[in-house]
């Protein structure tokens, strides 16, 4: 009776971890773009609602602007004085309209913002007098 493993055995459990290695980095890369996205949406959503508490705290306008793939927090207009900045990875895209919130926290233009990766987007609409409204669904922001 022989101890041991053939060659062939060798190659084959050789070639049975690289399959399953090869497999394991293709299912990462599309985790990791589904955690990024979802974070980002995270963080839009979470700078729309800081605007509206910003402009009740401070009792002055707070206006959510955006330039290039970034989105901006600014008291009064978009020209004014920055309160936050946040920048989006090349991967996303980021499009929309500005739009303002009073110091009742209340929207005074309608505008939206929405981020898409291309197979999916999220869209934060903010309708005059209203509270903002969460959209998401397939394909691009369109």
């Amino acid at each position: 009776m022989r101890r041991g493993f053939s060659l062939v055995e060798f190659l084959v459990a050789i070639a049975l971890i690289l399959v399953l290695s090869l497999a394991s980095v293709i299912v990462y890369g599309a985790l990791k773009r589904d955690y990024e996205f979802f974070r980002a949406v995270s963080e839009l959503e979470q700078a729309v609602r800081l605007a509206k508490v910003l402009a009740m705290e401070r009792g002055k306008e707070v206006s959510v602007c955006l330039k290039g793939n970034a989105l901006e927090l600014r008291e009064l207009s978009c020209s004014g004085r920055l309160v936050k900045r946040l920048a989006f990875t090349h991967r996303l895209r980021l499009t929309g309209r500005a739009f303002r919130f009073d110091a009742r926290g209340l929207s005074l233009e309608d505008g939206s913002v929405c981020l898409t990766d291309g197979k999916r987007f999220y869209r934060v609409e903010v309708r005059k007098w209203g509270s903002p409204r969460v959209r998401k669904g397939r394909g691009g922001c369109g």
